[in-house]
Parts: structure tokens; sequence; C-alpha cells
């Protein structure tokens, strides 16, 4: 079974030996600058240096008209807290940034900034090396970059050859505050790569609008280090909103250690993580499986493993594996301990859309409030939703999956991963085009509730499978199972559902513009206004809203699946 935690192992390529390390926030020395050059006194905090594709370097770089002309230039200064430096926008600027902290002695309340003059992207096109190299610096703002590269090779590792933005924190320290926001990122290996080394610790990473398209081995790859004994992380206050991570096949043949091959967004070991409103989309395809000794799949779209993660709002669509991978390939990946996945749109994926693949000390997810349509489009086991290992209260509730070949949910695992308790799956709407609804083991997930589901089978078989048991047709799930009954009634609800979009049980799937009405309850819908009250439940985590941002409940009650009708309407 895919584990994210075990993936990371191998993968940081450190030890070098470091320079010596300037306290960060202490004194910083003058600019350096050329000696024939008088502007080159001692300056204030908080200067700002120009930078122009017709500049002077040996100017003082303190006025437009005095620019500098190279990225050298900024490469051989030293600047301090509050500084900015505006690159000419709308310019194209050859060769690279190197951030270090002998020269860059920002602080998370006065950081530095690398920006336009005017607003327009600036453009950057590098070398075999990383267009920026960040090396354990704190107090930094890059911002409205399109850094363009040509990486002729990725090796196996997926890590030696050029990345856009490759972050790299071993020397020991605490950093904080580095923001990306409002990048384009296309031609390299990695979009963006950050590894943490223990005991370095970097606290706060904010990518914001970064657009990490056409690279060949991942979009975004962000790695913290093995945990301290008090289980302590490295990378801490991870932040991911908007932005886009598409079309990185992957490294054929991938070594063992480097199973973010494929994957649009790939972060391990991190704490306090939220991705949010991100489009990630046709990654994989060439992320070898069995030649990397792998007894597994490729990666999913969007894969986090640590702790305290929320993904909402997110796209998944069009995530492939090679091949030779049996499985996985899948939307939304999490693992770990604390879990949200709320609100997102997942579809066209050859494996699950979502998957909890929790080790033995993994605990606590919430999946609700998202729609996932022609997903597992590979796999005849994996399902649209898929659950198992770790420790269990796992909350499953509000989704809307359609499969054109179930099952729509799996819940199994193994004994070695952890037996999950507290397991409920209520008030979703589940739909298959052909085979069974529910794959469900018992014996490795205890006593799982299924409760106010609603059922469509466009064969009208009604299948679940059930540990070594099978049954055809709802009444038989509820008495042979004994599910989705409470106090003698029958809470589960079969048939059409009668959504808005009535392709839906054709099983197509919309564009996200159109979603939001296409999965709603339509007039006369079984699902309108007869789902379990959760809030009554005790321990029930509950959205304030519905996928679209309805609040809810909208109506009389609440709808079941992930989409409230917003009542007052007769129609959609």
């Amino acid at each position: 079974m895919f584990r994210v935690l075990l993936f990371v192992c191998g993968l940081l390529l450190f030890g070098c030996e470091a320079p010596e390390l300037l306290p960060i926030g202490g004194p910083r020395p003058k600019a350096t600058v050329p000696t024939n050059l008088t502007a080159g006194a001692a300056r204030g905090d908080g200067e700002t240096y120009y930078v122009s594709t017709n500049g002077d370097d040996n100017a003082s770089g303190l006025a437009p008209d005095a620019a500098w002309g190279s990225l050298d230039r900024i490469n051989g200064t030293t600047f301090g807290p509050g500084d900015r430096i505006l690159l000419e926008g709308g310019a194209t600027f050859r060769g690279n940034l190197e951030i270090v902290p002998e020269r860059f002695r920002g602080t998370a309340d006065r950081p530095i900034l690398i920006g336009s003059s005017d607003g327009r992207p600036v453009e950057i096109v590098s070398d075999a090396r990383p267009a920026v190299q960040i090396e354990s610096v704190s107090g930094l703002t890059i911002e409205r970059l399109r850094l363009i590269g040509n990486a002729p090779s990725c090796d196996g590792s997926g890590f030696d050859g050029a990345h856009g933005i490759n972050l790299l924190y071993e020397r020991g320290q605490r950093y904080a505050a580095i923001t990306l926001s409002q990048i384009d990122i296309s031609g390299y290996c990695v979009g963006v790569v950050a590894r943490i080394a223990r005991p370095s610790r970097l606290d706060g990473l904010h990518l914001t609008e970064v657009r990490a398209t056409d690279n060949r081995a991942a979009g975004i790859v962000l790695l913290g280090d093995e945990p301290d004994p008090d289980g302590s992380l490295h990378l801490v206050d991870v932040r991911i909103v908007g932005g886009r991570a598409a079309g990185s096949p992957g490294v054929p043949r991938a070594e063992s250690g480097a199973k973010f091959s494929g994957s649009g967004v790939f972060i391990a070991m991190a704490q306090g993580v939220r991705v949010e409103r991100i489009t990630v989309a046709d990654n994989g395809g060439q992320n070898s499986c069995i030649d990397a000794g792998v007894s597994g799949g490729g990666t999913s779209g969007i894969a986090i493993d640590g702790i305290d993660i929320e993904i909402r709002g997110a796209e998944v669509i069009g995530q492939r594996v090679a091949p030779d991978c049996p499985w996985q390939g899948g939307g939304i990946t999490v693992s770990g301990r604390t879990l949200v996945v709320e609100r997102n749109y997942t579809h066209r994926n050859d494996g699950p859309g979502i998957t909890i693949d929790n080790a033995e000390s993994g605990r606590r997810a919430t999946v609700q409030r998202n729609v996932s349509l022609n997903d597992a489009r590979r796999s005849s086991s994996d399902g649209g939703i898929r659950l198992g290992g770790g420790q269990g209260d796992y909350q499953i509730h509000h989704n809307t999956v359609f499969v054109a070949r179930g099952p729509a949910l799996v819940a199994q695992g193994e004994a070695s991963a952890g037996i999950p308790r507290e397991v409920s799956v209520r008030n979703n709407l589940f739909g298959v085009g052909e085979g069974p609804l529910l794959l469900v083991d018992p014996t490795s997930i205890e006593a799982p509730v299924f409760h106010g589901n609603h059922y469509f089978d466009a064969t009208d078989r009604y299948l679940i499978a059930w540990g070594h048991e099978g049954f055809e047709g709802i009444a038989r799930f509820v008495e042979g199972a004994d599910q989705e009954r409470f106090g003698g009634q029958i809470l589960a609800e079969t048939g059409n559902p009668h959504l808005c979009g009535t392709q839906i049980v054709s099983f197509a799937d919309p564009d996200i513009s159109a979603i939001a009405v296409a999965v709603r309850p339509g007039p006369g819908s079984p699902l309108r206004d007869t789902g379990i009250n959760l809030a009554s439940v005790q321990g029930a985590r509950l959205a304030p809203t519905d996928f679209s941002g309805t609040t809810v409940p909208a109506g009389r009650g609440p709808d079941r699946g992930a989409i409230e009708h917003p009542g007052g309407l007769d129609g959609c």
C-alpha cells in the first residue's frame, strides 16, 4: 500500500560541509560594492535596489536610472532586513539567483523582497542550475517571476538536475517566513523543491498562486526530515493557496526513494499544512513502478504526509500511472494525524479520488463534501474513496462519488498497518455503473458504521462486498451486515438521485465551473432534506458549508451527498 511516510526515507541528499552560519537578525555588513563606486557607503535599513537589462553593475543600484544590470550583481551583494530588490518588469534576465545567509539577512517581521519594479512578471531564463537557489535563510519574499528552464535530463532520484526554485536547509538553525507568490515555473526537473534536514527547522513556507507546469519529475515537492524523539517535525506551517501543478509525467525507472515522481504536489513529514484552491492536472504516466522495485503504484496528484493537514477546494484531474503500475495514480492521498479533506473535486484519475492511507500511528481523518467522478479508471478494486490503516476516528460524510466500475468506496487494510476503529460513513451519495457499490473488510476495519447513504447502481443489482460475504440488494446488506438501520428504521435510500446534471448518472464528469450545479439535487430528488442530522451525532465534525459554499443545511434538513439544494427553488 502507498505509504508517503516511507517514501521520503533516503531522499534527503544532505551531508555536504556547510560554511559557517552567520546569526540571523544580528549585525550585518555593508553592501558589497565595487571599490571604485563612491555610492557604496553604509546604508540604512530598508533600501530599495533596482536591476534593469540596460543597467550597469558598477552603478549604485539605488535608483531606476542607476540600476544594476545582472543577476550576478544581486548574488554578490549583502542585503538586510526590509530591503527590496526590484527587477525590471517585463524584462528577461539570464542566469540564476543564489540566496545564502551570508548575504541575505532578512527577518520574519522584515523580510527581503525580490520582485518586479512595475508588477509585470520578470522572466528568468536559467542554465543547468536552479533558477533560484535558497539556502538556510529567514525572511524572504519572492514574487512576480516567470522561471524558464530547459533541464536536459533528470536522474532516477529526480533531485539531480535543474529545479526552478531549490530550497535547502541543513545548517542546524531555526528559520522562518519564506513566501513565494505569483511565480510561473516550467522546464525543470521539479518546479519547487524544499529539503529540511534535522536539526534545522523551517517555520512558514507559503506558496501563493505558484504555477509549476510542464516540469519533468514533479510540480511541488516539500520534504521535512524524520521527527525528533519528542515527535516534533522540522517543516512547519506550510501553505499552498491557488496556483497550478500540471504536466509533470515523472521520471522513468525512478529509483526506489523517489516516489514523488509524477506528482503535482508532494509534501512529506510536515506539520500544519494547508492546501487550498489549487488545480493539479495531467501528471504521472511515466512514473515507473516495477523497475523501481516497488510493490505498489505511482503517486497521487496531491500526496501529503504529516500532522495537522487540511486540503480544501482543490481540483485533481487526469493523474496517470505507467502501464507497469498496478494501482494508485489517484487524486488525493493523505496519511498521518488530524487530516481534513474537504470540498475537493477529483475526476478522471487512474486511481482512487481520495485515499486515507495510514500507517499504524495515523489517526483522525475527516473526508467530507468532496465530489469524485470517474476516478479509479484503471482499477477494479480501489474505489472513488479508499481508506485503511492507522488507529481510526475516520469520518466519511456528505461526499458524492460516481465511478463507472465499482466499488465507489473501499474500506480495508492490513494488520501490519493497524486496525482503525470509529469509522463512520454517513450521508454520502455512491453511484456505480457496474460492480459492487462497497468493498469493505470488517476484519481490518473494526465495527464500521454506514448510516444514511444513498446508493445508485445503473445495473440495478446493488452489490455489496462485505468481507467474505456478498450481498445483492440493499435490504440483504442491511440484514446481513447490520448496517444502514437504527432503531428499526432503514436509513439507506436507493435509485436514481435525480441530480440537476442528468449526465452524472451516465458517468460524465463536467468541468469544475459546472460541477456545483450538475451534482446538485434536482426537482423531486430523494436526496433533499433526507440526510441524518449529524449535528445530533456525538463527535461528528461538520463543515459549515457544502461543496459549492452554501451554508448547510439550506432546507428543512441536510441533503445527502456533497451539495445541498439551495432551498426556496422548485428547479435547479
